[in-house]
């Protein structure tokens, strides 16, 4: 049965007379909570300030006083950071760290040496939680950098044409990482790491000694090291070399001791006037050698002593391509050089065959 229009207009009424109600209530609800609009007082800060946040310290006479043997020496932790370039004086250090918990920020600028001065930053002691960044360390008579971290990180610093090592850091017992570093025209080596620390993304060129050495417990990854008088990469005990070039170092290429990992490298001509060097050498038991390619130096893959794993690996134009000594275990070698279809050479298709071409 439909409504009646009389029904129907009754029904509006109560609805529009309901709903005036609801507005009516609500604007007198609103009348009775509302305050003033004129504000209290001028806006204060809600936010804390960037040195409330992350406090930071200049390195100058005020913050980091010189004495006699240095131009800065920093005894309080902080967030330290250059205001310009530091141009060292003859018989003086350049920044001395003495403290533990130090941070500097070079942002972008120099740490730069001259005639008669000695390192640029050195650490006397060894120290935990140290982070150098982001800053060039050139013409220091000493070391660039010469370091003792127990536990901390260098990163972006470019170390050029120092009277020692570019970056020299005798790690603790605490780990270490140096990222994305540049060593280049040092007199001695490139970058040495001590032990217990990683060292990834960095180049090591023209320089006088090694391009990388470390000592043992440390991981070497993703590294250039090119054009080195001494051998590119040396480390010791427990340590993997993964995924390098090394490239024209004239002593050698790569050179681990026991127990390491080697992954995975590019070791071309590094040779020089060394007649015996080698573009990979393990020394002493207990590692893994594989996937590498090694061209053109006296030996491809030398290995000195017995139990080792030699697999995978290409060699080509070294003088002798694979010396193995007695009790290690290797994939067959496979003289693939000039057949064109590898597949005739039958130890070709064993998934451990190592390649000399």
């Amino acid at each position: 049965m439909q409504d009646s229009p009389i029904d129907r207009q009754a029904f509006d009424r109560r609805a529009l007379i309901a709903g005036a109600g609801l507005l009516g209530a609500a604007a007198v609800a609103s009348r009775a909570g509302a305050g003033s609009l004129t504000p209290p007082g001028a806006p204060s800060p809600t936010m804390k300030t960037l040195q409330q946040v992350e406090p930071r310290i200049p390195i100058n006479q005020a913050t980091a006083p010189g004495d006699p043997g240095s131009l800065h020496v920093i005894t309080k932790p902080g967030i330290y950071y250059l205001e310009d370039d530091i141009v060292g004086v003859a018989g003086k250090q350049g920044i001395v760290i003495d403290s533990d918990n130090v941070w500097i920020d070079c942002r972008g600028f120099a740490i730069r040496g001259a005639p008669g001065a000695i390192h640029g930053v050195l650490m006397p002691n060894f120290l935990r939680n140290i982070h150098i960044w982001h800053g060039r360390v050139e013409q220091w008579p000493g070391d660039g950098l010469q370091l003792r971290i127990d536990g901390g990180r260098i990163t972006g610093i470019h170390a050029y044409n120092n009277g020692g090592s570019g970056i020299a850091n005798d790690s603790g017992s605490q780990h270490t990482w140096i990222e994305e570093c540049l060593a280049f025209g040092n007199s001695a080596v490139g970058i040495r790491g001590g032990g217990y620390c990683t060292v990834r993304h960095c180049v090591g060129r023209d320089n006088g000694g090694q391009g990388l050495l470390l000592g043992a417990f440390c991981r070497v990854e993703a590294c250039h090291l090119i054009a080195n008088t001494g051998i590119g990469v040396v480390t010791s005990d427990k340590s993997a070399v993964t995924d390098c070039v090394v490239t024209a170092n004239r002593t050698g290429g790569i050179y681990t001791f026991a127990r390491c990992y080697v992954a995975r490298n590019s070791c071309v001509e590094n040779t020089g006037a060394n007649p015996s060097a080698v573009n990979i050498r393990s020394s002493f038991d207990g590692s893994r050698i594989e996937e590498n390619h090694c061209v053109g130096s006296v030996f491809g893959i030398q290995v000195q002593s017995g139990g080792n794993l030699i697999v995978r690996n290409a060699c080509a134009a070294n003088g002798t391509d694979y010396d193995i000594a007695a009790g290690n275990a290797f994939g067959p070698i496979a003289p693939v050089g000039g057949v064109g279809d590898i597949s005739i050479v039958p130890p070709a298709g064993h998934p451990w065959a190592n390649f000399a071409y």
